[in-house]
């Protein structure tokens, strides 16, 4: 080696070596001669050159002797042929994974550079781990986890299962797993191994039973996965397991949400929907399904239903907005209105609304949940009426919790990240500012009031007020406030813990989360909704469109359910009853009808009302909808009035124009007829012709001018209806 090149090896930022191969007397390579190792070797392995250089590999490292892979004869390969090679493999007397890159220049002699690679094979393992929790449970929190090596001895024992089952790590790190199981359960848990190595890929799963530290047995399940190194071979066993009684408890509880997430959106007619990125798997509620023209059998829960069904061009949008919504870790929020291709080939407009609710550490998104909301009829209306009015609007804010310092006047003192990534901020730009002065001035005061409550004899309390962010943005922050105070009692400071809870007054969370959240998305709409018990006709909710439409409170309605009936016009009653015997017998309600506003005053309304069925096929439920139509049936009376008297018109005029026209057609026919008849009497004839035209052409003016009276008259009357 010359010395400038040993000079750019000592000094290089990578750990170097260069070796001799030592022959036996047969001349088979038998050992590796240490001749020099640069200092970044010395610093990743901890071994100086004084302690290395001059000895031999079987000397210093013994344990490889043990080792599956052939470290002396890989060598010996590159130092005999003046080739370079490549490997990843794990140092066990070192404990490391190194990247190896030997090469040659001089035959029986080698080099090596190596990479320490012990932290990306860790992250990699840690990934496969998440990977199988994550697959086993979905959300729920895994209680048990248990790691052991190929032959069943533990490796990693957690703390809940250390505790249940009095199985400390000290004592029983390092011997079988199999001691700790129930000798009834040893065979099928053997057979269970055994179908875990034939089949490497796929997770077995088995109950088992386990003495509990009260000395009870318990029945727990368990998935047993099969965990690989870099090069694709069995490593460990990953055994993830709960107790069946809190495995069913979470179960049940999963579902008991789950149905009472899906009531409401079958309520709202909304389509809700699933989707775990990491299988590419989704469920498709009944409701998305029915939205689009479809029973629940006819399409499949999978992400390329609803891309086969969404428009092309509005599918490019979903999917930048789904990136932006990624890329953003949820903090830019994934809303948009979309169109959808019915069954019968007509469109159908949505609000697809959602968002990730479960990443992986690297910010892979795992499960994104979301619905869509049939928005034809508003977008019809919009189309009728040449306005762009939005009535729904849903933004799913990002959940992260900031954590703050401020003085007693509210000047901050300390921001986590979180707390700068909420506010777009700089830690540096927000200390030394009052947090006061990011909230509207109609919360100032309270949260004034909020602060001074807080004594040492109530030193946490909750509060949440409206916070206006630097760029104008209006949120909702919900806080713990902690009062930090002197010997005395004087509060010196205060820490706080917050979140963004926006969400909780956007529709989707509403949605998902509680009946108050529905009708905060549901309050404002222009139609009335109302959701009616089938038991005892109680109204359970009734939205503020009721007041404007039929002038009375929503209270009044809660209170005398009757009300809504009573304000029928007597005239429309009968027809609205018939109506809704045919509803209660299985049919459709559909009615419009008048109805007397406490003004006396008369509005039309057109009403629709849907059956609600539990899980025995029982209506428990009636949801229904008004529109007020008032315009349209005003605007079809005039047209009936304006026709009526155009018909009016022509009935007196024709009568009155026939004598005329009679008189002209006899002068004609005489004068075409009598060709001998004198001058003087054919200039006569000629006359009356004159005059009979003449008097034809004013009646046809005055009909013109009658025919324009009335088209003012409705004009004038248009007119002053809009004003």
């Amino acid at each position: 080696m010359s010395p400038d090149f040993e000079m750019l090896v000592m000094n290089a930022p990578v750990p170097f070596v260069w070796h001799k191969i030592i022959y036996d007397d047969a001349g088979k390579a038998s050992d590796i001669e240490y001749l020099l190792v640069n200092k970044a070797y010395e610093k990743d392995t901890g071994i100086t050159a004084d302690e290395i250089v001059g000895k031999r590999l079987l000397e210093m490292l013994p344990g490889v002797r043990d080792e599956e892979f052939d470290w002396i004869g890989f060598y010996a390969e590159v130092a005999e042929t003046g080739s370079s090679n490549s490997t990843q493999q794990f140092v066990a007397p070192l404990g490391k994974w190194y990247d190896i890159m030997a090469f040659s220049s001089k035959k029986g002699y080698f080099a090596i550079f190596l990479r320490d690679m012990s932290a990306e094979i860790q992250e990699k393992t840690k990934r496969q781990i998440d990977s199988v929790r994550l697959k086993q449970w979905g959300s729920l929190n895994t209680i048990y986890e248990v790691h052991t090596d190929l032959e069943g001895r533990y490796l990693y024992i957690n703390e809940p299962f250390q505790q249940d089952f009095n199985v400390p790590s000290e004592k029983y790190l390092g011997k079988l797993s199999m001691d700790s199981i129930h000798p009834g359960d040893h065979q099928k848990t053997y057979q269970a191994m055994e179908s875990l190595f034939r089949s490497p890929d796929e997770a077995v799963t088995l109950e088992l039973r386990k003495p509990f530290r009260n000395g009870k047995i318990v029945s727990t399940t368990w998935s047993f996965h099969l965990i690989k190194d870099s090069h694709g071979r069995p490593e460990k066993v990953v055994c993830l397991g709960l107790d069946n009684h809190e495995l069913n408890e979470l179960r049940e509880k999963a579902r008991n949400q789950d149905l009472v997430l899906r009531e409401l959106f079958e309520v709202l007619l909304a389509g809700y929907w699933d989707w775990n990125l990491i299988d590419n798997t989704e469920y498709l509620s009944p409701a998305f399904k029915k939205m689009f023209g479809y029973e629940d059998h006819e399409l499949e829960n999978h992400p390329d239903t609803w891309q086969a069904l969404i428009l092309p061009e509005d599918l490019i949008r979903v999917k930048a907005e789904f990136e932006k919504h990624v890329d953003s870790k949820g903090k830019v929020p994934f809303s948009l209105e979309v169109r959808y291709r019915h069954k019968d080939g007509s469109i159908v407009w949505v609000i697809c609304a959602g968002r990730v609710i479960q990443w992986q550490d690297d910010g892979t998104p795992i499960r994104m949940i979301g619905s869509h909301i049939d928005i034809t009829p508003i977008k019809q209306m919009e189309d009728e009426l040449t306005e762009n009015r939005q009535l729904l609007e849903s933004i799913l804010n990002t959940q992260r919790e900031m954590i703050c310092r401020y003085l007693p006047d509210t000047t901050l003192t300390f921001v986590n990240d979180a707390y700068c990534d909420a506010f777009g901020m700089t830690k540096e730009e927000l200390l030394g500012k009052k947090f006061i002065d990011f909230i509207p001035d109609e919360d100032k005061p309270k949260a004034l009031q909020h602060i001074a409550s807080i004594t040492p004899g109530t030193p946490v309390v909750t509060q949440s007020h409206k916070t206006r962010l630097p760029d104008g943005t209006l949120v909702v922050q919900e806080w713990n406030d902690t009062g930090i105070f002197d010997e005395n009692g004087k509060a010196v400071s205060y820490q706080s813990s917050g979140i963004d809870v926006t969400q909780r007054f956007e529709a989707f969370e509403q949605l998902k989360e509680s009946d108050d959240k529905f009708q905060d998305i549901m309050i404002n709409l222009p139609l009335v909704v109302w959701l009616r018990d089938d038991r005892n006709e109680k109204i359970l909710f009734v939205n503020k469109a009721y007041e404007d439409i039929w002038g009375r409170s929503v209270q009044s309605l809660y209170e005398k359910p009757a009300s809504f009936t009573e304000a029928i016009h007597p005239n429309d009653l009968p027809r609205f009853e018939k109506a809704f015997r045919s509803f209660e017998k299985g049919g459709i309600f559909a009615c419009d009808f008048r109805i007397f506003r406490p003004d006396k005053s008369i509005r039309w309304v057109s009403t629709k009302q849907y059956p609600v069925y539990n899980e025995q096929n029982e209506i428990v439920r009636y949801t229904g909808m008004a529109v007020d139509i008032t315009p349209v049936k005003e605007n079809e009376l005039r047209v009936r009035k304006q026709n009526e008297t155009l018909r009016q018109i022509a009935w007196e005029q024709s009568h009155i124009v026939r004598q005329p026209v009679a008189k002209v057609l006899g002068l004609v026919k005489l004068l075409k007829n009598e060709t001998d008849l004198p001058d003087e009497q054919r200039n006569l004839f000629f006359d009356y012709l004159i005059q009979s035209t003449t008097e034809l052409d004013e009646m046809i003016k005055k009909i013109v001018q009658k025919s324009n009276e009335v088209e003012f008259k409705v004009s004038k009357q248009e007119k002053t209806r809009k004003e």
